[in-house]
């Protein structure tokens, strides 16, 4: 396959009920909400307390929210807020 080939919608269907195993490759400092999808932890950009959580579907979709910097509907949302 070249790289000009691949569509984005492949990649998206690909990734669809993987992002806990790919989110945790891809971005070590989402361990904490890896750990406990749905569940309050640190904001892995700003620290505090508990003002992140990943959605409790982030296995099909990679999506989580910061109670501050925002939600993010997706994992390539998700990566893209966390890697700059």
């Amino acid at each position: 396959m070249t790289r000009s080939s691949l569509e984005s919608r492949d990649v998206r269907n690909a990734a669809r009920g993987a992002w806990v195993a790919i989110l945790g490759d891809l971005a070590p400092e989402l361990e904490a909400a890896l750990a406990r999808p749905g569940r309050h932890v640190p904001c892995p950009v700003h620290g505090g307390r508990d003002g992140f959580r990943l959605y409790p579907d982030a296995e099909k979709t990679g999506g989580g929210i910061c109670n501050t910097c925002g939600a993010y509907p997706d994992g390539f949302s998700l990566l893209m807020w966390l890697k700059g």
